[in-house]
């Protein structure tokens, strides 16, 4: 056998006590060292003073009596595990004893001593497993809160540098955009066709380029901006993303279907941003349709949030690369076939997300698509 077992007896009854000391003695399998007091005060001093393994506690006290005996010693040997002991007509404040962080209650007159030393091994066992699982707890909170501060870090650094390259590639872009105009316009009569054509390809990568750039910093801005959020009129938002849209739609053939929209918990301008990206999606995307049909609406939804869906029976993609539809740049079609810059729907889920929400993309190849956003009905809670 090992070195004993301390044990901490706080029982009054010299009787029981005896008992308990008479069966701990008879293990053949430990060895226990029983110190006993009498008195909650007494065993409260003990417990400060000097290491127990385990304590065996009676709850009635001569000063001090049920729960609050338990409660009284358990917060000043938080490491120590403690085990009830207790009488026929008080199990039930035993029983509540366990829910508040005992390891374990022995009825009197109803143990022996193997009942007792492994009800005490056990609870010693049950302890150290609580202080691992509590240790390993809040290393995993720390680091993941270490982690966290070093990502928002990283992001924030991500988005500044991101913001500012983007920033500083505007000038030179518009004076390389400007000076080819600028050699056209002047270019002697001897400038061969060819010559020509590759002035005119320099203007419209730098075009297409300072598009990419704007498209860019506007992706970093809705990160870095902070929200305000408002109850919004989402009927009133489509009807202002239709109207920004108007310019492209006169010479199209489209129908609009806008179901009854409901008021929803946003911040105003961002999400006046992710409607008219899906609108102007569903614009583009519908182009080769003779007669274009865009729907706008909601579905029956958990209580907890409102899920918006825009329709449309576009050239829709292939369901096997969804997953590729909000990223930054991606593209699920050339850009020979339809303009853009692969920021639009990134866009879209960036404010989404801002919004606690969710967003998500179905379709198939020549039969449309539609794309869905959730918000929470409630942002301000």
């Amino acid at each position: 056998m090992g070195p004993p077992v301390r044990i901490l007896l706080v029982e009054d009854s010299a009787f029981d006590a005896r008992l308990i000391d008479g069966l701990l003695s008879k293990c053949t399998t430990e060895s226990f060292s029983v110190l006993r007091t009498d008195r909650l005060s007494a065993a409260l001093e003990r417990i400060t003073a000097e290491p127990f393994h385990a304590v065996l506690l009676d709850l009635s006290l001569p000063d001090s009596d049920g729960l609050e005996t338990f409660a009284r010693l358990q917060a000043l040997a938080q490491s120590v595990p403690i085990v009830i002991l207790t009488s026929l007509d008080d199990e039930e404040t035993a029983r509540r004893g366990i829910a508040e962080g005992a390891q374990d209650y022995l009825l009197k007159g109803r143990v022996d001593r193997h009942i007792l030393a492994r009800a005490i091994r056990y609870a010693i066992e049950r302890k150290h497993i609580e202080e691992e699982h509590h240790r390993l707890n809040a290393e995993l909170d720390r680091r993941v809160s270490e982690r966290t501060v070093e990502l928002r870090a990283a992001v924030t650094e991500l988005e500044s540098f991101t913001y500012n390259v983007s920033h500083n590639l505007r000038a030179p872009l518009r004076h390389l955009d400007g000076f080819a105009h600028l050699l056209l316009q002047h270019a002697p009569p001897e400038l061969d066709a060819r010559c020509a054509h590759y002035v005119q390809a320099i203007g419209q990568c730098a075009r297409k380029m300072g598009r990419l750039v704007d498209d860019l910093l506007a992706y970093t801005h809705v990160g870095r901006m902070p929200l305000s959020i408002q109850t919004v009129d989402l009927q009133a938002v489509v009807q202002a993303a239709q109207r920004d849209l108007a310019a492209v739609t006169e010479d199209r053939s489209i129908s609009w279907s806008v179901a009854p929209l409901p008021l929803v918990e946003a911040d105003p301008a961002l999400l006046q941003r992710a409607v008219g990206n899906l609108l102007s999606n569903a614009i583009k995307f519908t182009t080769p349709q003779s007669a274009a049909h865009i729907e706008i609406g909601t579905l029956a939804s958990d209580p907890g949030e409102i899920v918006v869906f825009v329709r449309d029976n576009g050239v829709g993609f292939d369901p096997r690369y969804a997953g590729k539809l909000f990223g930054v740049f991606q593209r699920l079609h050339s850009e020979e076939e339809f303009e853009g810059t692969g920021i639009g729907l990134a866009m879209v889920q960036r404010i989404i997300l801002r919004h606690r929400g969710r967003v998500w993309g179905e379709g198939r190849i020549g039969e449309g698509a539609t794309f869905y956003f959730a918000l929470p009905t409630s942002l301000r809670a």
